[in-house]
Order: C-alpha cells, then structure tokens, then sequence
C-alpha cells in the first residue's frame, strides 16, 4: 500500500507538471519581424556594446575561433573584451595580438557571475560607457549578425534582457554514441527551439547566459549579475522582471558553441542546472517567494521547480514499478490489456503524439528517456543539496574540447546503476513469466506489466550503451553539400564536400589515393587555396586536415559560422531512432 501510495502520488504531481508543460505550450512567439522593423533604429541609434568573453580553463584553439567571430561582427559600434579567471598570460598575449581587451581580478568569488561583474564595473568606467552588455561563452561563436540582431529589440525601452538561442556544433553524448545527429536533436532542442518560445510568448521568458544581451541601466539598477545563485542567468531574469524591465527572446540562430562532449560533462552541467534553481526556489525569488513577480513568473518557476524536484524521481519509480510487480505482485496499477487498450494506453498515445506534432519531433519516446536515466541519480543529489543546503554550492565549469580518440566507459553509473535495474528488470520477467509459483504467473494484467518492462530494458540498454563512450573524430563539422576543387600534385578533382570543420573537411568521390598526401583545397568565398593532407580515404569518403596559415583559418572560421551549415536535420523520425539504435547494439 505505501509503495503503490507514493507511487500514485508522484505520479499525480508529475501529471500537474505536464498539464503546466502543454499550457505554456499552448502559444507561441516569433520576434523575427520585430528585429527586421527595428533594424532601422539600430542603424539610427547604432548603440554601444561591450561584447564580454569569460573564460576560466578553455584552450587557445577554442578560444581564438570565439574572438574570431567576435570580430567579425556587421556592427561597428562595439568593442570585445576577454575575462580572463584563470589568469594565463599566453591568452595575455592572444587579445593583444588579436586587438580585443583582456581583464584580469585578482580572485575568482563568485565565478563567471563575478567575472561578468568586475568587467563591468570596470568599463563602466570609460567617459562614454557602454550602453548594453552582450555575453558569449568562451566556447560560442557568434554569427556576424549576432550583435545587430539583437540588440534590435532593445527598441523597445521596457526590454531589459534579450536571449538568443544556443545551437551547437557537436553532437551531445547521445547523439555521438549512437552515430544519430541525422535521426534526433540534441537534447537542448526542444527547450530552446519550442518551450522557450512558448515562455516569451506568456511573458516569462528568461535569460540563459551566454548569446544574450543585457541594457547596462537594467543590470545597474538589480546591482549587477546576480551571485546568489550558480544559475544566475534565470535569476538575472527574475530581479529585472520584479524592477520592473522585461526579457524577451530572438528565436533565431545568431551563435553556436559546444554541447557537453562527454556523459561526466553532461551530468556535471545538469546538475549545476538544478542546484541552481533550486537555491532560487529556496530564496525570495521562488514560486512562493516574497519577491514582487507576476503571477505567471510563480506559474512558471513552479513548473520549473516540478520538473527539477520530481521528473527524476518518477523517471526511477517507473523503472521500478514492473520490477517490484513481477518480483513480488505489489502492484501500482490494476488493469487487464483491455484496460489498457480502452483507458489508459489512448492517454497516453495522445499525449506523446501531441508533444511530438507541436514539437515536430524535438521530443521523442526513448531518446527522452535515457537522456533523463543518464542525469536521473546525480539530479536528485542536485535537487537536495540545492533546497535543503543552497549556501556555499561551488559554481562547477562544464569542461569542454577535450581530447577523447578512445573508448571511455563511465563506471559508475553503469555499475550503480544501470546494471542492477538491467539485472532487476530481466530478472523479475524471467521470474514472473517461467516459474508457475511466481506471484504474477498467469496474471491477466501480465500484457501490461510485460509492455512496461521491455520498454524500461530498451531504455536502459540505450542509457547503457551511452555510457560507453565511442572516440570522435579528429573534427566534428557541419553537413555540407557543395562542389570543391582538390589538387594532388598535377592532377585536379573536383569531389563534393559533405562535411566542413575548422580543421578539416569529409569529401565523396575521389579515387583511391594513399593516405599522408599532400593537396590544396579550393572553397567557395575563400579566395586564396588551403593547403591541407590527406588523413583517411575510404571506399566511398576521404578526409583531409587543413594546414592552413592564419588569415585563411580565419576565413575558414568566418565561413564555418556565417553560413547554411549545421548539424542537426530540421525533421526528425522515430523510425531513424529504432534505426540507431538497432545499429549500435548490432555493432
């Protein structure tokens, strides 16, 4: 009776939290058309930015591509600065002979909010000061139009914050390990492409740190970057809303950085996430808080607060559940296969093609599931800590470019985890389906509880197989499909050009040619030839790495993120996930 109890009542806070999902959900906004309008009184007005890089641990090459695209803004009333937190003096040498500013502080209190606030003080200080704050992430290439975009919608005097959505140029974990980019989303997709949106259009949307402007007088008047908080992007959001400014969000590609490369990486940001938020939902800015918030900012951050506090917990719970029936014949539900087929299996097909349809597969069965598993045990710890000891959390930074040419298993969470729910699983149907004495032998409801636990196996083999780690490549780039022309000595081909990085680029039909081989390549908009080797051929692909000068590297960046190309596709199938997945275990 408890365990079906607080089953039943996890499961009913968490049904509140979807209802406050499809809500919010209900509407949508685009400011494109704003900024297109507004673009005149940027070009009258033509405001200035300080354009600001905190940085604490991040390498040179990531870090010169970031300044790099800083530069080549189409705005010209901005100046770009590096906050340098790790106090390294050959980054020192890099802004001087890039010509951007470079701050230093003599510690690191309060981290990146710290960082972003000892900068703005201190440029506040020039005889003309800059009138809005534009913030990148070290590792966040801004697209020339960034700044011009953007601060397009500060026309409107009550804006205090604008966010633009963060895209990426890698594949997060699970998209590596199961060769998917083609077939899902990353996992950020869905919140900054669909939800976000749907906030903004409700009046609650929030800023999230990196690819975000902020109005210098706003931040003045809340006393800078919040540092009670390690998210202090949402808290930033809130102070500015209750004084009286709002934040509104430019749903358009401006910026692309780096998804977490790894499982560890992906588990360490998530859980700053949720020790973040909930150490807002302890302090006066929480959906219960005396702050002064509208009524829709408490319905919001309540549904924040569900998803962080409880999402997790159920996620576990449902895996348990087939477990604890067919090991012992608690049950939580009663119900034969047509009860199912009638009631409760319409709900929920409903629900999930719903979500599917106004999400236009940005959330997919499975795919969601395991990437909740992967965080679902370290979320929790999170969501404790935050609430019951929001003092002294240490901001933790996602690490990020790191060399990964081997297989990394990641133990823990297999060995704790995923193993023991593997075993527990297989052993409750092995138990409940062959042994006559089982509790559940013959049971009419076995359809069901049978559905379930093959369904909770599925997922856990994929969380399982994500957790082995597979090498990347020596560059990861974007889809392309355009004509080049190699040269190889004398002889000249001209193959297409499937993908494009800043190192490197994949090619389709050349003839077999040794690997180590020198070459030049022609792309288009880039004048001058990039001399470059021949890595790998195949029977279909060859790869070469580009040994380019520093002027054509830096057309190459400049090419790289100012146009078409990206990662993800712009629909995806369920049917492509099966397919990943099938292939992996197969391999």
């Amino acid at each position: 009776m408890l365990w079906a109890y607080s089953f039943v009542s996890v499961e009913a806070l968490s049904t509140i939290s979807s209802m406050l999902l499809f809500f919010f959900l209900a509407r949508t906004c685009d400011r494109r058309l704003d900024a297109d309008r507004a673009q005149r009184w940027v070009k009258e007005r033509r405001p200035r930015i300080d354009l600001l890089i905190p940085t604490y641990d991040e390498d040179a090459a990531i870090l010169e591509r970031t300044i790099i695209g800083a530069q080549a803004q189409d705005y010209d009333s901005y100046r770009v600065c590096v906050l340098d937190d790790g106090r390294r003096e050959w980054l020192k040498d890099l802004c001087r002979r890039r010509g951007v500013g470079y701050l230093v502080r003599t510690d690191n209190a309060h981290a990146k909010a710290g960082n972003i606030n000892h900068a703005i003080e201190l440029l506040g200080r020039a005889a003309q000061p800059a009138e809005f704050i534009a913030v990148l992430d070290a590792d966040f290439v801004a697209q020339p139009n960034f700044l011009s975009r953007a601060v397009s919608l500060f026309a409107d005097p009550s804006v205090g914050c604008v966010q633009t959505p963060q895209h990426f140029f890698n594949t997060d974990p699970l998209q590596h390990g199961f060769r998917a980019s083609a077939h899902w989303p990353d996992e950020q997709r869905f919140f900054f492409d669909v939800l976000l949106a749907s906030k903004d259009a409700w009046g609650a949307a929030f800023c999230c740190g990196t690819s975000s402007i902020c109005r210098r007088e706003a931040l003045e008047a809340i006393g800078g970057v919040p540092t009670e908080s390690v998210t202090e992007d949402m808290l930033l959001s809130l102070k500015l809303k209750a004084a009286g400014w709002k934040t509104v969000y430019l749903n358009e590609r401006l910026s692309m950085g780096l998804a977490p490369e790894g499982v560890s990486e992906y588990i360490t940001q998530r859980s700053r996430w949720c020790i973040g938020f909930m150490q807002i939902a302890r302090s006066d800015w929480g959906p219960f808080g005396r702050a002064r918030l509208p009524l829709i900012d408490r319905i919001s951050l309540l549904d924040a607060f569900l998803y962080w506090s409880l999402s997790f917990p159920f996620r576990l719970m449902c895996l348990a559940a087939p477990v604890v029936y067919g090991l012992t014949g608690a049950a939580v539900i009663f119900a034969d296969a047509d009860g199912v087929l009638t009631h409760y299996g319409p709900s929920i097909c409903a629900a999930v093609a719903t979500l599917a349809w106004i999400t236009a597969g940005r959330v997919l069965p499975i795919v969601t599931d395991a990437a909740q598993l992967l965080v679902a045990v370290d979320a929790m710890k999170a969501a404790i800590f935050g609430f019951f000891r929001p003092a002294g959390q240490r901001f933790k930074v996602t690490a990020k470019g790191r060399s990964r040419n081997r297989v990394t298993v990641q133990w823990p969470i297999f060995l704790k985890v995923l193993l023991p729910l593997l075993v527990l699983t297989f052993s409750a149907i092995a138990y409940g389906t062959q042994y006559e004495f089982s509790p559940v032998y013959g049971d009419r409801s076995a359809p069901v509880w049978l559905f379930w636990a093959y369904y909770n196996m599925t997922v856990l083999v994929v969380t399982a197989l994500t957790c082995i780690e597979l090498p990347r490549a020596k560059f990861e780039g974007f889809r392309a499909d355009e004509a080049v022309t190699l040269t190889i000595g004398s002889a000249v081909y001209r193959p297409r050009m499937l993908v494009l990085s800043d190192v490197g680029a994949t090619l389709e039909g050349l003839p077999a040619i040794p690997p180590g081989a020198p070459c030049s390549v022609r792309l288009n908009s880039i004048e001058a030839p990039i001399p470059s080797r021949l890595l790998r051929t195949g029977k279909r692909t060859a790869e070469i790495v580009f040994e380019a000068s520093p002027p054509i590297g830096e057309a190459i960046v400049r090419k790289l993120f100012s146009g078409p190309y990206q990662i993800s596709p712009q629909q995806f199938r369920f049917g492509g996930v099966l397919a990943a997945i099938a292939g992996r275990i197969a391999s």
